[in-house]
């Protein structure tokens, strides 16, 4: 029995189905927190959506600096892998909250509009004008609807409804707290209730009016004393009316209707003939159609955010990331010419180094717990890589690893002499020996000791130099050797 409950409550959510809170938004009171709750949800989705992608973008720093940290290490694999995984996560985040933001935010001003129509219309209606507040006075004119017989007389009644702010909801308590749920049954409702301005009159108009004697036959009517009656200029004001008319009381009410719109089909609700006629009209009301659309749009594009790394098991990452794969591939094609795709087992373990546990517990944890310390004016930077990430020396942070890294990377990628260039470096040295050997030889002072083989004599400087011809060749056997070297 308890199962077969079970069954159908998951089949009910599933579908969707009118929410339990429509049935007690029937009243002012109970529409108004109705209405509030929808509001504060669509801001609360906006803002955990946020949130959440705000924590992404806060672990992007940490692996980020852990993989420049670790870098060329097996921990340094794992966090670049980590890190890919996790820019994959932001991006999916930050495309599904561009999409909701517009929407959400659409949706919200409509409630909110929905919400100040109800206020509004409460504060204008629901009210008695009594006697003592009415004011009378003589009109002119011909009568407009008793205007058969020989005597017409006519007097006018003015008074003003008053505003209210206040609710008296207090009675309400139970069914308010029953209407607010709609917020927790939203993400499933197939209905929403509304206050249904589209069938729904502002205003309904009760006048109380009285009349003595003989008031179609006597003189002109005048404000009685004090101006609560019409009474005939005959009379006097003092001693009350003989002949005349009074208005008791005017009564306003309010002509609320509460209806559920279906969101899963807004077209069924037409604009209203009376709005926008013309090009220059515009709507002063929450329309059904508006509503319902609008909230079905929102509500479908509800972002769906997966948070930071952190409860994954290394065997799942392993099984989802792209990134571990193709790593593990590359690693394993080293060992063995295996042509079957390595198994989640095989990935997280050349990955990760071990295919037990989370990634909080094998990576995250070690952030919070290593230690740094980093040159810096006038005092080192220190503490765990977490704090540097998220603190305002993450850039600095950055640098220094990047720039430790790249002094290793420099120092161990020298490359070492083969044979071919230890030959050279014979021949250039056997080279510069023969320049040398010149050199030696056309030093003599006077002519006669000039050897002309391989020396000239310069009579105007009366020295002995190498021949050009010899110094030529040596430059055009030595330029190759250069080539290389100028483009490195």
């Amino acid at each position: 029995m308890f199962l077969t409950a079970i069954v159908v409550l998951l089949a009910a959510v599933a579908r969707g189905e009118k929410p339990a809170a429509n049935s007690k938004a029937n009243t002012v009171c109970t529409t108004d927190a109705y209405y509030a709750a929808i509001g504060q949800e669509l801001h609360r989705i906006l803002t955990t959506a946020t949130t959440e992608l705000q924590k992404i973008q806060e672990q992007q720093n940490s692996l980020s600096l852990a993989a420049a940290k670790y870098h060329g290490t097996k921990p340094g694999l794992a966090y670049k892998v980590l890190l890919a995984a996790l820019t994959t996560r932001t991006h999916s985040a930050m495309t599904e909250l561009q999409a909701a933001t517009g929407p959400m935010h659409t949706a919200a001003n409509l409630i909110a509009r929905k919400r100040g129509e109800l206020q509004a219309a409460y504060a204008l209606t629901e009210d008695t004008i009594a006697t003592a507040d009415l004011t009378t006075a003589a009109k002119d004119g011909t009568n407009l609807v008793l205007a058969s017989g020989s005597k017409a007389q006519r007097c006018v009644s003015t008074g003003a409804v008053k505003t209210k702010y206040v609710a008296k909801c207090g009675p309400e308590a139970t069914n308010i707290q029953a209407a607010e749920p709609i917020k927790d049954q939203l993400d499933t409702a197939t209905h929403i209730k509304v206050h249904n301005t589209d069938t729904a009159t502002f205003q309904k108009i009760e006048v109380d009016f009285e009349g003595l004697g003989a008031v179609g036959t006597a003189e002109n009517f005048v404000p009685g004393s004090p101006p609560k009656y019409c009474m005939t200029s005959a009379a006097d004001p003092g001693s009350g009316a003989n002949n005349g008319i009074a208005v008791g009381s005017v009564k306003t009410a309010a002509n609320m209707a509460f209806t559920e719109i279906d969101l899963a089909n807004p077209g069924q609700y037409s604009q209203p003939s009376s709005d926008n006629t013309d090009p220059g009209d515009v709507t002063m009301r929450v329309t059904n159609s508006e509503l319902s659309t609008t909230l079905k749009d929102a509500l479908a594009k509800r972002p769906k955010i997966a948070g930071p790394l952190g409860p994954e098991t290394l065997l799942t990452l392993a099984t989802e990331s792209g990134a571990a794969k193709s790593a593990a591939v590359e690693l394993r094609s080293s060992k063995t010419k295996s042509g079957d795709e390595p198994t989640a087992e095989e990935i997280a373990t050349l990955v990760f180094g071990t295919k037990e546990g989370t990634v909080a517990d094998k990576f995250l944890k070690q952030l919070t717990q290593d230690s740094n310390s980093i040159p810096n004016k006038p005092e080192a930077i220190t503490g765990n890589t977490q704090q540097l990430a998220l603190g305002e020396n993450f850039a600095k942070a950055m640098g220094y690893y990047y720039a430790q890294k790249l002094k290793q990377h420099t120092s161990t990628s020298r490359p070492e002499k083969n044979q071919g260039d230890a030959k050279t470096d014979e021949t250039e040295k056997t080279e510069e020996k023969k320049d040398g050997d010149n050199k030696e030889e056309c030093k003599a002072t006077e002519e006669k000791d000039c050897d002309k083989t391989k020396c000239d004599w310069n009579t105007e400087k009366k020295q002995c130099k190498v021949k050009e011809g010899a110094a030529f060749i040596s430059y055009v056997m030595k330029a190759p050797l250069l080539l290389p070297f100028l483009f490195l």
